[in-house]
């Protein structure tokens, strides 16, 4: 856990070392997560949740910019046996081509840390893995006056859970709302 703050906030120093159009700011917002598989737990649902964090951002040049993040973030499901909760401490990596003002589109990849979990299903004890990493695609605007507004969709490469016996893998759709300070 340590070594994830570390590597964010020397990210971060470097970043705003190298350009005057760096930014760093808040955010939270919305998630709207599930998984892959649906056949081995009855009647999944999506499962909406928190999501908050730090971001730092340096623009490139006119349309290119890029943007470290460090996040917690609570994902899951939802069944008719149980409700799923998994928290993460998420560190997303995205690019951002700005084509419009401060329109945007957004790619990267994102790793995360397990923080905690609420894992039985009808009294079976499932193991879930303790990180979890997706490839990250979006759109954002970024007002003049340090407002944003980005939604995102994060798809999981990696089976969260090996002990269910087929592959697992997390699906969030986020939305957020963030401001820079400086």
């Amino acid at each position: 856990m340590k070594s994830i703050f570390f590597i964010f906030f020397s990210l971060c120093t470097f970043h705003f070392s190298l350009s005057q159009e760096s930014h760093f700011g808040l955010k939270g917002g919305v998630n709207f997560a599930n998984i892959t598989e649906n056949n081995l737990i009855n009647n999944v649902e999506i499962k909406p949740s928190i999501l908050v964090g730090l971001f730092a951002n340096k623009k490139m040049n006119e349309n290119i910019g890029i943007q470290v993040e460090l996040l917690y973030s609570r994902q899951g499901f939802n069944s008719l046996q149980r409700e799923f909760k998994i928290d993460y401490l998420n560190v997303p990596f995205i690019l951002k081509y700005f084509f419009f003002n401060g329109l945007n589109i957004q790619i990267g990849s994102q790793f995360g840390v397990l923080l905690n979990e609420r894992r039985y299903i009808n009294g079976i004890l499932y193991n879930i893995d303790n990180y979890d990493i997706s490839i990250v695609g979006g759109i954002g605007y970024e007002m003049s006056n340090g407002l944003r507004f980005e939604t995102r969709y994060n798809y999981g490469i990696n089976d969260i859970s090996p002990s269910f016996g087929t592959d697992i893998k997390n699906r969030v759709i986020s939305l957020t709302l963030g401001y820079s300070f400086f």
